[in-house]
């Protein structure tokens, strides 16, 4: 058997987003009148749902394309998110654990190659989908998730990316240090290589970034899994929204994760803040997984649906139910 790990967060509004998302439902009752009918002509009653959203593609968990980072990458036109080749999202996982870089701090090379020793690795092998785990998940629901994370240097960019790493991951709100910490460095120096040095990186070197992760530490080990991330392929947009997840073969499914409770500091610090807003991650996958229990079975049926058409047309599809309870699990 293979088990399914969910790291993403549920799209929604929330503090720990800059942008608001809105979300205007269609309800199965005033479905059937914008078909010209009523209620009572569909079974049951009702006709089916639909909802209109309104948000960013940097909103939830997301892929960012190097058309992002710049028109250019390489000296080449930057592909756009629905240009960015399959093969990319779909890797070996290596979880780095970068939990004592402090808040508002850069992920140097010394610490990544210290968390990759802490991994069994050497250096990162090319096709690796490296995930930057600063536990910075336990604030999402809350405003300190805006600006409460340590990212990724530009150098600690250039390292994984020139191993042959195309995808880098991080369970935070961005991939480069918080905005406010920039932008008061790049007050205090003039220095302009201090915005967003890792997102710059990309005009040099094509990357994809993921963002907004979540879950890292529900995961047994920091290698032994695969990484599946395929991005919404929105045309001309330099980011997609993506769900993702992690696939653990038979030897590894049966571990709990216990690697991910050994307690480092800045992990206890997030998960205070966490555990004072209300808004832990748990308390979401509860809440999300009471309201799917409560969804309808026509619903369902539209949703299936759908999918189908998307496995005959040759786009692919995908379905899950919860968020990151760590229970999915599919034929080995």
């Amino acid at each position: 058997m293979t088990r399914l790990i969910d790291l993403s967060v549920v799209t929604r509004h929330t503090p720990s987003e800059a942008t608001p998302v809105t979300v205007e439902l269609l309800d199965h009752r005033t479905g059937a009148t914008v078909l010209g009918l009523t209620p009572e002509d569909f079974p049951d009653g009702m006709a089916i749902s639909n909802e209109t959203v309104t948000l960013t593609t940097h909103t939830g968990t997301h892929m960012d394309a190097p058309l992002h980072y710049g028109p250019l990458s390489g000296g080449e036109p930057a592909r756009s998110i629905d240009q960015v080749p399959l093969e990319w999202c779909f890797g070996p996982g290596v979880r780095l654990d970068v939990r004592r870089v402090p808040p508002g701090e850069g992920i140097t090379v010394d610490q990544l190659r210290a968390a990759l020793r802490e991994a069994g690795r050497d250096a990162p092998h090319p096709g690796d989908i490296v995930l930057l785990w600063t536990g910075a998940d336990g604030l999402w629901g809350s405003a300190d998730y805006l600006a409460k994370y340590p990212g990724l240097t530009g150098e600690g960019t250039a390292f994984l990316v020139e191993s042959g790493v195309r995808v880098i991951g991080i369970d935070a709100w961005g991939l480069d240090r918080p905005m406010p910490a920039m932008i008061e460095d790049y007050r205090a120096t003039g220095d302009r290589g201090v915005l967003w040095p890792a997102h710059v990186y990309g005009r040099t070197r094509e990357y994809l970034q993921l963002e907004k992760l979540a879950g890292l530490g529900a995961l047994p080990a920091a290698t032994g899994f695969t990484v599946v991330c395929f991005p919404v392929a929105v045309h001309g947009a330099g980011a997609g929204w993506t769900r993702v997840v992690a696939l653990l073969d038979a030897e590894h499914a049966g571990q709990d994760g216990q690697d991910g409770q050994d307690g480092h500091a800045g992990h206890a610090e997030h998960a205070e803040h966490a555990g004072q807003d209300g808004h832990d991650e748990r308390d979401e996958r509860d809440e999300h997984a009471e309201h799917a229990e409560h969804d309808e079975h026509d619903e369902h049926a539209e949703h299936a649906g759908h999918a189908g058409h998307a496995g005959q047309d040759g786009s692919g599809g995908a379905a899950g139910n919860g968020e990151n309870d760590g229970d999915f699990r599919a034929p080995g």
